[in-house]
Order: C-alpha cells, then structure tokens, then sequence
C-alpha cells in the first residue's frame, strides 16, 4: 500500500485558499489494491475474559478473513472481517477501502471502508484529496501518527493542509466545529481516556 506526502504547494500556511498552503497531509493514489495476506493469531488476552464472543479466528466464519480481536476498551473481543479490497468493494456512502495491517489506518487486523468525499485527487475540483485524523486518547505531538479516518477534498474553507502549521497539540482536521468546511487546526481529535 503506498501513500503520497506532497511536501509543499507553496509559502507557509498564510489563510484560506487553494494556493500557499503547505501540504503534508496523506493523499491516496487511485485504483489501491489491499495486499493478500496471512491473517493475524486471535488476540491471546480473549481467552482470559470471561463471556466473550469469540477466543479464536476459526471460531469467526461470517464473513471473510475472520480474526477474533479485544475491543479498545481491552473489555470484549469479537470477530472482525475484512470489509473491502478495493474502493469499489464499499457500500454508498463510504468513499474508500482501508486495508488491514497499514500504518496509515492504525494497523487494524481487518479491511474496513471510511466516509468522506473523496476516495482520491481526480474527484475533487481543488485536485487534493486529503485525509483527515482520527481520534486520540488524550494529546498528540505531531511525532505521534494519527490513524486516517476519512478522506476529504482541499476547499478554498481551508485554513492548513499540515499539521506542522499548527500549534503543538493540535492537528489539521476536516469538518471541526470552527470550520465545518473545510480544513483548520484543532484538537478536536482528543477522545475520554477510559
């Protein structure tokens, strides 16, 4: 799986606009493939937790590359399947297929499809197609890779198109209270510790 980082459109974040924005954010290539692949072991912590769905992948047989795996919460595991291989896989009203096992999806042991607007540059008129972070517990420093949770078109709403514009702990994110349309730096990214 491959993902582009242009690293620069022109000067420094300086306002809304499709032009002089930085640009680090990822972008998708058109036509992504996810990669054949060995399924992961079942998470070995299901089988200490009383009363869970499943302790083992041969026990996950709905649907396809079925892998038993602990909720975030370290409280549940359950079966999760791959959900897609390609773009066209997703069902109306997701945009693009997030394979299993890539960083840039948080390394999830199955194939799912997010939401946005775009599923690469061509489908928007700004011709950046841009994703957006997703949540966090707590704050991250821009060392800290957030995993993408949708993908969106470049605006002229845009106020960055980088986190590096932005001040430490926030991070340029699409559709955040202050700019429903269009990019800007916040942390509206943080999500309750449990």
């Amino acid at each position: 799986m491959r993902w582009i980082l242009l690293l620069a459109l022109g000067p420094g974040c300086s306002g809304g606009g499709l032009a002089g924005l930085e640009v680090d954010l990822p972008r998708r290539e058109p036509g992504q493939v996810c990669p054949t692949r060995d399924l992961p072991p079942a998470d070995a912590d299901c089988a200490q937790i009383p009363d869970v769905s499943c302790v083992s992948n041969v026990e996950c047989t709905d649907g396809d590359n079925g892998v038993c795996e602990m909720d975030g919460y370290g409280s549940e595991c359950s079966c999760f399947y791959d959900a897609c291989s390609t773009d066209a896989d997703c069902e109306e009203g997701y945009v693009a297929c997030a394979c299993a096992d890539d960083p840039l999806y948080d390394n999830r042991a199955s194939s799912r499809c997010l939401g946005g607007n775009c599923s690469s540059d061509a489908d928007c008129d700004s011709g950046l197609c841009l994703g957006n972070h997703g949540t966090w517990c707590g704050t991250a420093d821009h060392d800290d890779l957030l995993p993408v949770t949708g993908w969106f078109c470049a605006t002229e709403a845009d106020t960055c198109r980088s986190d590096s514009v932005c001040d430490t702990y926030d991070r340029c994110m699409y559709g955040v209270a202050a700019n429903p349309n269009g990019f800007s730096c916040s942390r509206d990214y943080q999500a309750t510790c449990e």
